[in-house]
């Protein structure tokens, strides 16, 4: 019988495989599609944004445009004013300058840019109309170290911020691509789990048992409706209530990682929880109850208790990934 049971877990493992194997293929080939589609209107895009720069630049060497791109062209410059103004008022608080030439921050004190060598005049500070300017208060302030830390940090930030622009086009390619993995661990989990779960339903009787790989295992046919392990009973609506939270809690993780460029091991980990949480929390809502059909054969009876299924497996494989790829990613950092 246990033969039977193997041979036809076979044939159901393979179909699954199957047509897992053929959906997987043409989401695959649907997401590639979209990817393209999203590549082309990046381009699109960044071609308008090409022109309209070649526009303005004509307009500020003085050339003429037409009246319609005239408006535009003078609203661009009367922003960038703005934006001048603000960086000089910003420069002004900390003790320096902005270099007229090429816009770096330099020292208030230095005649000429170090970066450019143009000269750089220091502007008279601002007065309002009837305020009267203290001159013990009007010095400029000497930056501190710790000013020009985060001078520094600042600098840094922008260039992570031009490389991450510069390269942001290759990223939503990436992040699919790693969607559409996860997507076929989580699915294949989730569709081989249930096929499992409907034979097992179809062919053994509940609370039936059969000792399997040389009396290793048990194969089982076990109704877990409210308890967890089959040992800690919480109540059914308490099991419902307790995978839903589960499972928002692992998507956000997986979600927050997928975006900010989570470890490898990690992603793999949480889609095999998701995958596995998702199948056992179809069944509690569709069936009010979750087909465990293994459990290990052995002496210890609290042990032998211990009733689960291939969701459980991957979740519990899922979970330690998931650990190690943190753990690895924090040795590295």
């Amino acid at each position: 019988m246990a033969r039977d049971f193997f041979d036809e877990l076979s044939d159901t493992i393979t179909r699954t495989t199957k047509d897992l194997g053929k959906k997987a293929g043409q989401l695959y080939e649907a997401q590639k599609i979209r990817s393209k589609i999203s590549s082309e209107e990046q381009m699109v895009q960044k071609l308008k944004a090409d022109i309209g720069n070649v526009i303005f630049e004509k307009y500020k060497e003085g050339a003429e445009v037409e009246e319609a791109l005239k408006g535009f062209c003078e609203e661009i410059e009367q922003h960038l004013d703005i934006i001048d103004g603000y960086k000089d008022a910003a420069a002004e608080m900390k003790g320096r300058k902005i270099c007229p030439a090429c816009g770096k921050s330099v020292d208030r004190s230095v005649s000429f840019c170090p970066y450019c060598g143009s000269v750089c005049p220091t502007p008279e500070p601002e007065k309002a109309e009837g305020d009267v300017v203290d001159t013990e208060t009007a010095e400029p302030v000497e930056e501190t170290e710790e000013k020009q830390a985060e001078n520094e940090a600042g600098t840094e930030e922008e260039k992570v911020s031009t490389e991450t622009e510069k390269s942001g086009q290759d990223f939503p390619v990436n992040k699919e691509a790693a969607s559409m993995l996860s997507l076929t661990i989580a699915g294949g989990i989730f569709l081989l789990d249930y096929k499992i779960k409907e034979h097992i339903d179809s062919t053994r009787l509940q609370g039936s048992k059969e000792e399997v790989l040389g009396g290793r295992l048990l194969l089982r046919n076990c109704h877990n409706k409210d308890k967890i392990l089959g040992k800690v009973k919480i109540g059914r609506e308490n099991c419902q209530e307790l995978a839903a939270a589960g499972m928002g809690c692992v998507a956000g993780e997986y979600w927050h990682q997928l975006l900010h460029g989570g470890n490898k091991l990690s992603r793999v980990g949480l889609a095999m929880i998701l995958g596995g949480g998702m199948s056992n929390y179809t069944d509690r809502r569709n069936k009010g109850y979750v087909t465990d059909y293994v459990s290990l054969n052995v002496k210890n009876k609290e042990i032998r208790k211990i009733v689960f299924n291939l969701s459980d497996v991957c979740i519990a494989a899922g979970t330690i990934l998931w650990a190690a790829g943190n753990l690895f990613s924090y040795r590295k950092k």
